[in-house]
């Protein structure tokens, strides 16, 4: 067992020694991995920002009402007398003067301009919604954290932090125009980082009336408790004027997070197979031109009797050290050029931006060693067999 040991070592030192001869076509392995473990962590990176910052939108003990057959709350309306309708079913928690805890939204669109890290800004939408006055009772998890709640009846906003710091002026006291209107910012809240952060905010009944619009797009509703729901939603559905569905609030979001992991993640692994594919043919080739440039150290060690599973080893070993230190590089440069940076998405039935912070996670780092250590494998494997089957004699042939 000593001796195997030694005889591996001794290999493995004989084929990293003579990396530095092979430099130029070493490079080309690393340099392709480079390229597929970064773009495939910058991708990774936003899919696992987006998903998360939509996913953890949402609590058990709220439900959201929405016209039968809608998926997203873009797509749904709901007619003012159905409102009322919806709020006189069971289980709907109420406030210290009896009142019940709702929110009647609408869902409309903002023109703002996105900063952009040493580029000229760019033209969005950001998400313009119409909520109830008492929307921080309904969603306690909303801080103002500068300024105050709008008024109903006036032309003011409160803003999420994220679109403060993502969309330029927005800043409190700014004037925002929004169909020929001037709206004053009034206040900035903070919601945890979810999708209500990069909402824009306004009395309900002050956009209706702007928009001239007779119906919401959805009703949100703070439950008794969160095992309420099937009480709630089995009083609306005894109502066979009400054609509507009812759909737990974090459910809601879980569900449009899994829509968009499917898409976004899809993407990634599609187009970073498509770059491995390619750095796999790159690694064969500089592993087969490896081995040419080898042959003397090759026979030389087959005829010191080191078998042709140790060749197969010392082959599997330069290609796994070279595609490593390409996924070191390309993580690092991901980390570099990505981590702590705003990226914006569209969004939603509106297409309107979703603005989130991307993080090279240790997860997204392992699926980029991850990768790289296949590409090194599936890239070397038949390489070395091959030189391992080259008879001594052959191989001392052609020294």
């Amino acid at each position: 067992m000593l001796n195997l040991f030694r005889q591996i070592a001794a290999v493995m030192t004989t084929s990293i020694y003579t990396l530095k001869r092979r430099l130029g076509s070493s490079l080309v392995i690393v340099i392709g991995v480079t390229a597929v473990v970064g773009m495939l962590a910058t991708i990774l990176a936003m899919a696992i920002a987006m998903t998360r910052s939509v996913g953890d939108t949402g609590r058990d003990d709220r439900a959201i009402v929405l016209r039968a057959g809608s998926s997203t709350e873009a797509t749904s309306l709901l007619l003012r007398d159905e409102t009322l309708s919806i709020l006189t079913a069971q289980g709907i928690a109420t406030d210290a003067a009896g009142k019940q805890i709702y929110s009647a939204e609408l869902l409309s669109q903002a023109g703002v301009m996105r900063r952009n890290i040493g580029a000229a800004s760019t033209a969005v939408t950001a998400a313009l919604r119409g909520v109830s006055p008492d929307v921080l009772l309904v969603r306690p998890e909303m801080k103002l954290e500068r300024g105050r709640l709008f008024e109903p009846g006036k032309y003011e906003l409160i803003v999420g932090e994220t679109a403060a710091r993502r969309f330029e002026g927005l800043e409190i006291g700014k004037m925002v125009k929004l169909r020929n209107t001037d709206w004053e910012v009034v206040g900035v809240f903070s919601s945890g980082g979810d999708t209500h952060e990069s909402e824009l905010m306004a009395d309900r009944d002050t956009l209706a009336g702007l928009l001239r619009w007779n119906h919401y797009n959805s009703v949100l509703v703070k439950l008794q408790s969160a095992d309420a729901l099937s009480a709630f939603e089995s009083s609306l559905k005894a109502n066979p004027g009400l054609n509507i569905d009812v759909v737990r609030e974090s459910d809601y979001f879980r569900q449009q997070s899994k829509d968009i992991g499917k898409v976004v993640f899809v993407a990634a692994y599609l187009l970073a197979g498509i770059m491995a594919f390619g750095a796999i043919f790159a690694a064969l080739n500089t592993m087969y031109a490896s081995i040419v440039v080898r042959a003397r150290e090759i026979a030389i060690l087959r005829a010191l009797g080191f078998g042709g599973e140790l060749i197969v080893l010392s082959v599997v070993v330069e290609s796994l050290i070279l595609t490593l230190i390409g996924s070191a590089i390309g993580i690092a440069l991901a980390w570099y050029f990505v981590d702590g940076r705003a990226f914006g998405t569209g969004y939603g039935g509106l297409n309107t931006q979703l603005m989130f912070d991307l993080q090279i996670t240790p997860q997204v780092a392992f699926v980029g060693v991850a990768v790289a250590i296949v590409i090194g494998l599936v890239g070397s494997l038949f390489p070395g067999m091959a030189a391992a089957r080259v008879p001594v004699t052959s191989a001392l042939r052609d020294i």
